[in-house]
């Protein structure tokens, strides 16, 4: 699947492509692959193994280990199952420094939606049309404050 530019590359700007959103179409490329193919249970495993190294591009702490973690994934890719090759080289390769821009970047957010970033989860549409208010968020604050004083068994 090719991945169209963004408007923001186009107009000249850098572009950051939202980490939790790509973790969540890797995901959702590999359980279409396994899905649609015949796959055992250890090819399951492997990939799975596999799938752990490509996230752990993510949570590199400097673009330039990123960049070394992706050359050594490159070196070992003939390696990898077709599932993995096929997202490493056609997925990630070619838009490299869009996925990891915010590693360049100081001021780039690794997620595009500031709320999320917050709650570190990605929200239903409707969940998110309602955050977008004031008020909405207000009150998911409150009510997580709310469950983690129940939780720790605070009254707040």
């Amino acid at each position: 699947m090719k991945l169209i530019s963004p408007l923001f590359e186009n107009l000249g700007f850098n572009h950051q492509y939202c980490t939790v959103h790509s973790k969540k179409n890797i995901n959702k490329k590999i359980k279409e692959y396994i899905r649609n193919n015949k796959v055992s249970n250890e090819d399951i495993n492997l990939i799975k193994l596999f799938k752990k190294d490509i996230f752990e591009l993510y949570d590199c702490e400097s673009y330039d280990d990123a960049r070394h973690h992706f050359d050594c994934m490159l070196y070992l890719i003939e390696g990898y199952p077709v599932i993995i090759r096929s997202i490493i080289l056609d997925s990630i390769m070619p838009y490299f420094k869009t996925y990891f821009y915010h590693l360049i970047d100081d001021n780039v957010d690794a997620t595009n939606n500031k709320i999320e970033n917050y709650f570190l989860k990605t929200f239903p549409r409707h969940v998110k049309k309602i955050m977008k208010t004031f008020d909405g968020t207000l009150s998911r604050i409150c009510l997580r404050q709310k469950f983690w004083g129940e939780y720790n068994e605070i009254q707040i």
